[in-house]
């Protein structure tokens, strides 16, 4: 039987498409390297719709306030 772990909770940020690029690099280098295959335990991951979520709330908190308009 596959381990079926989820996080129910995440924080949910939206960011300009222009800065998609900028926005994924600094992310990267903020907390780590995109996971190839986000699960519960990644800090962070790209969501559709020009968003990204985040598993834990201060870093949810720090994105906003780089990449708020």
């Amino acid at each position: 039987m596959k381990y079926n772990f989820s996080r129910s909770k995440w924080y949910i940020a939206e960011f300009r498409w222009q800065d998609q690029r900028t926005v994924f690099q600094w992310c990267e280098k903020q907390f780590e390297p995109h996971p190839h295959r986000p699960d519960a335990w990644s800090r962070w991951k790209t969501m559709p719709q020009n968003a990204i979520a985040f598993r834990d709330e201060k870093d949810y908190h720090w994105f906003v306030l780089r990449w708020s308009s």
